[in-house]
């Protein structure tokens, strides 16, 4: 089961349906990753209900699209040196998963890190 995935879908759709915020079930990994999402502020704040966590979108923010990289069959790795490569070619930040924990390709290229790409996030905001 890939919960990564159906979090990523359940983001991106929530988006495109316009609604304001996004109602997700946690777990540990995801939770890293919805970290990174509100320090680069694609989410603004976090409500907690019983067993489920509400996500509200960034309200300046007019388009976000998340693109799965790695995936259950197909895992891709990259090394500090390949990642700075990848970092520059397009607009926006990769997601990736280190040894030393979740964070923003520019964040391991400047740890001299690499690691499993997880995603491309790219965000549009309203002038």
């Amino acid at each position: 089961m890939d919960t990564l995935g159906d979090l990523i879908t359940k983001i991106r759709n929530s988006h495109l349906a316009d609604h304001k915020s996004v109602l997700l079930t946690i777990h540990r990994k995801n939770r890293l990753f919805l970290n990174l999402l509100i320090k680069t502020k694609i989410f603004t704040q976090e409500k907690k209900h019983e067993d489920q966590t509400e996500f509200f979108f960034n309200e300046n923010m007019k388009e976000v699209n998340l693109k799965r990289i790695s995936k259950p069959g197909r895992k891709v790795y990259l090394g500090s040196k390949e990642l700075s490569k990848e970092i520059h070619k397009k607009p926006g930040f990769d997601v990736v998963s280190t040894s030393k924990g979740v964070m923003t390709g520019y964040e391991a290229l400047r740890a001299g890190l690499g690691g499993e790409v997880i995603c491309h996030v790219t965000a549009t905001y309203k002038s």
